[in-house]
């Protein structure tokens, strides 16, 4: 059945791109020529986390254990060799065995972390995994993420609380589960052989969202919200298909928010993101496994390049139908109007506002007494950590 979207005449921007990808190919991926090797040699004794720093980094599972270790110990910081090379979305192509190998030599401590704490993307089929916003204190990110999950979920609340809402629009409402930032959708994978509960649970391939809403009692969300502020936009449209795709065309409603990184050399004196722009990604009815179709609004909401008051006036909007199950969209009639969800582009920057001074707030805090108040220095990239760095968005 068609579903009925708010039309231009009715206030909504026009959808601006449509795309049409077959199974994604990541751009910039590197794969490992010689991980077989490097995962042997490093597993005789366990990995030294503080080595990996400055030692030659043999392969892409050498840098994500690097990361993995770092970031747990809190060893990585600005101008150590990794952090250097801006990895703060550190995306490889590994082996299995590889994978296996080095969840297998992390000790309990660590892989308890990485099941709580670490936001992490893999999938065991093709071996890529993806570290996300590995820098610490990454507080700005986090922050929009939750509020527009809230922004969200605060609107579907308030509908399923107006009198107005007809009684079977209610029954769907009150179903939509969320904002939820943690609800990992599942990928069927091979099982693994392990003794240690916890080993074969990071060998299942995961995804897990910024945010995410989802219809009570099924597996997969059929909205989710991905930002952004370090890769390059050509990862998040993968990260769009990734979606669509690996959810079996279930998760049907991508928003994803890029907002322009900077380190915190470039952002002494001027805590504020520059640019930043959201965008909806809708799948088409027309699309398949093989084939991912979707139509895709987007505008900058930030703009550093004009005035307060020239910034953007715009509307992203949704329908409570990009929060349901297709089987719940098709117990309405066809056409029928689905009440609106909206994200407005003065709200958007209320966010970030907010986010920027959380983490400004955050960042002052962290210098020890007495510290210089000049940016710090960034030390030269090693030839090593380039190499490094070409699998990072």
């Amino acid at each position: 059945m068609s579903t009925h979207y708010p039309s231009k005449s009715e206030h909504m921007a026009p959808a601006i791109s449509t795309a049409t990808c077959v199974p994604p190919v990541l751009k910039s991926r590197k794969r490992s020529t010689s991980s077989d090797k490097s995962s042997n040699d490093s597993s005789k004794d366990g990995t030294d986390a503080s080595s990996l720093d400055t030692q030659e980094t043999k392969s892409p599972i050498s840098v994500v254990e690097a990361l993995i270790r770092g970031h747990y110990e809190g060893w990585i910081e600005e101008g150590s060799a990794l952090s250097n090379i801006d990895c703060h979305w550190y995306r490889a192509t590994v082996s299995t065995p590889d994978f296996v190998a080095l969840i297998r030599r992390l000790d309990d401590k660590i892989r308890e972390w990485m099941l709580s704490r670490l936001t992490y993307d893999w999938n065991a089929f093709t071996g890529q995994i993806i570290l996300r916003n590995m820098a610490p204190a990454n507080t700005n990110h986090d922050y929009v993420a939750a509020q527009i999950g809230k922004v969200l979920g605060r609107q579907i609340e308030n509908l399923s609380e107006d009198q107005e809402t007809p009684l079977k629009m209610k029954e769907v409402l009150e179903r939509i589960e969320g904002p939820l930032s943690t609800m990992a959708s599942p990928v069927d994978a091979p099982d693994v052989e392990d003794e240690n509960p916890e080993v074969k649970k990071l060998l299942k391939s995961k995804r897990q969202p910024d945010n995410s809403f989802y219809f009570m009692g099924r597996t997969y969300m059929p909205i989710v919200v991905e930002v952004a502020n370090s890769q390059k936009s050509e990862d998040l449209e993968a990260l769009v298909i990734w979606w669509m795709k690996d959810t079996g065309l279930k998760t049907k409603t991508v928003i994803t928010v890029d907002m322009m990184y900077q380190g915190p050399a470039a952002r002494h004196g001027k805590f504020f993101t520059p640019d930043a722009t959201i965008a909806v990604h809708r799948l088409r009815d027309t699309s398949t496994l093989e084939e991912v179709e979707y139509d895709a609004q987007s505008f900058k909401f930030r703009d550093s390049s004009k005035g307060d008051g020239d910034q953007s006036q715009e509307v992203l909007w949704l329908t409570v139908a990009d929060f349901l199950p297709p089987s719940k969209i098709a117990g309405f009639p066809e056409g029928y109007k689905f009440p609106a969800i909206t994200l407005t582009a003065i709200k958007l920057r209320e966010i970030l506002t907010k986010g920027d001074t959380i983490q400004q707030h955050l960042e002052r805090e962290s210098r020890s007494p007495g510290s210089s108040e000049s940016p710090p220095n960034k030390k030269k990239l090693s030839s090593t950590s380039r190499s490094a760095s070409a699998t990072c968005g």
